[in-house]
């Protein structure tokens, strides 16, 4: 299909195909903007159309960067989605870990250490995962007053 290896062209020449190889990437404290890095390179990517095509050949298309205002709304569109089932997959919401965190810090109860920890690296994965969504939100304000 040459949509598909113009997609994989453009994700290899972005830096962002280490996604599609199963690479981990880096721990959010070591790395570079993941939104800007890796999410909307491939959200762009995967979100291509044959209409994208018509920019050039496929060494030329740079899913780093906006490809077209129309692929970048739904490169937003495709990442909030993306984020959002990752959210819902939680057994709880971020509000309802923070009250259960405060409720047991007023209440005097203590938790078991291994509840403690997997709480405190849920809360941290759910407070990076809505501070992205807030930072899509952004970037669809801006895309939609340009």
């Amino acid at each position: 299909d040459p949509l598909q290896r113009v997609k994989a062209a453009a994700l290899a020449k972005a830096g962002a195909d280490s996604y599609l190889r199963g690479v981990d990437l880096p721990h959010p404290s070591q790395r570079v903007d993941a939104l800007e890095g890796t999410l909307l390179p491939l959200a762009r990517a995967a979100t291509l159309t044959p209409e994208d095509l018509s920019q050039g050949t496929v060494g030329e298309i740079d899913v780093a960067h906006e490809v077209s205002k129309l692929n970048e709304q739904a490169a937003l569109r495709w990442a909030r989605d993306a984020i959002e089932t990752h959210l819902s997959r939680y057994p709880t919401t971020l509000d309802a870990d923070h009250d259960l965190i405060r409720q047991a810090g007023e209440e005097n109860i203590t938790l078991p250490p291994r509840i403690v920890s997997a709480l405190m690296v849920r809360v941290g994965e759910k407070e990076i995962l809505e501070h992205a969504l807030g930072s899509l939100a952004n970037m669809e304000t801006r895309l939609s007053r340009a």
